[in-house]
């Protein structure tokens, strides 16, 4: 994030483009900048979106119109970010407690934790490109779910990248 500084949203875009675009780089320079709640909009969102495009290929699949359920997929989509967020609050806590107890020292804050996790999570903002592409085109489901497989790699690229910078002393 070495590009100059403008509005707070715009600096908030260029975090998620570097966690989803570069996460070596994002990972690296992560313990520079606060992120404070950045993190949990990003959290709430990955898990909001991953929600709702499961939510509406199921509707998909059964020869439904994901538009009749759209209510239901919104308030059960928000439900489902706001459990991610809480599961990636009590990851981070527990990663705070075991790091006070390693021989190296120092210990891991409870913030740049919750970053690290929460920033990991941003592939999962791809997956309604995933389930469009489904819905629109089934016969291109082998594809979809090769990159579904990718996807869930690069999850754990970039979960294991952000946890790695963060518990290096």
């Amino acid at each position: 994030m070495d590009e100059p500084s403008g509005s707070e949203w715009q600096w908030f875009g260029r975090a998620v483009r570097d966690a989803l675009l570069r996460p070596r780089q994002f990972a690296s320079e992560q313990a520079q900048e606060h992120y404070g709640l950045a993190g949990i909009i990003v959290a709430l969102g990955a898990g909001f979106l991953f929600s709702a495009s499961i939510d509406s290929l199921l509707v998909a699949s059964r020869g439904l119109s994901p538009l009749g359920f759209a209510g239901r997929t919104i308030a059960d989509a928000a439900l489902v970010g706001v459990r991610v967020a809480i599961l990636a609050s009590v990851a981070a806590f527990t990663i705070q407690l075991i790091s006070r107890f390693d021989r190296r020292g120092g210990g891991v804050s409870l913030d740049r934790a919750f970053t690290a996790i929460a920033f990991g999570l941003v592939p999962l903002a791809v997956a309604p490109a995933l389930a469009l592409a489904l819905v629109v085109l089934p016969e291109l489901l082998p594809l979809v779910g090769f990159l579904a497989v990718l996807l869930a790699l690069r999850l754990a690229v970039g979960l294991a990248l952000n946890l790695g910078r963060v518990l290096r002393p």
